[in-house]
């Protein structure tokens, strides 16, 4: 299985600032995300699937590629634009290179995927495995 994510087209732009215009990663070399994370970089990540979602949350190593300082953001259904996760109507993906944490849940109903919480944070928003 493999990991997808949005990120940063820059090494070490901040979160916040590629919200807009990031681009697709993943933890090995396929046609819809061509870029692949730096060696080391994702350091955990744990699956979980429910009735109306997929996600997959875990730990990154922020030295391999994030500035550790930088509180992270959020890459959504609403930007950048025309991202999607395959197969569903919506997703949220949170990156928090200051506590190391990342987390993505794809699904297809608003309730599952809240897009409006951004500040809250990954185990806010994507109760999960951050171990």
């Amino acid at each position: 299985m493999y990991s997808v994510a949005f990120f940063q087209k820059k090494k070490k732009e901040s979160i916040s600032d590629s919200e807009d215009n990031a681009i697709p990663f993943c933890t090995a070399d396929t046609p819809n995300a061509p870029n692949v994370f730096p060696d080391g970089f994702i350091k955990s990540a744990h699956f979980k699937k429910g009735k109306n979602f997929v996600q997959v949350t875990g730990t990154i190593d922020s030295s391999k590629y994030v500035d550790s300082t930088d509180e992270g953001g959020q890459y959504d259904t609403n930007a950048p634009s025309h991202a999607l996760c395959a197969w569903f109507k919506k997703f949220v993906n949170l990156v928090e290179p200051d506590n190391e944490h990342f987390c993505i849940r794809c699904c297809n109903d608003g309730v599952s995927c809240d897009v409006g919480r951004s500040t809250d944070g990954c185990e806010s928003i994507i109760p999960g495995d951050y171990s």
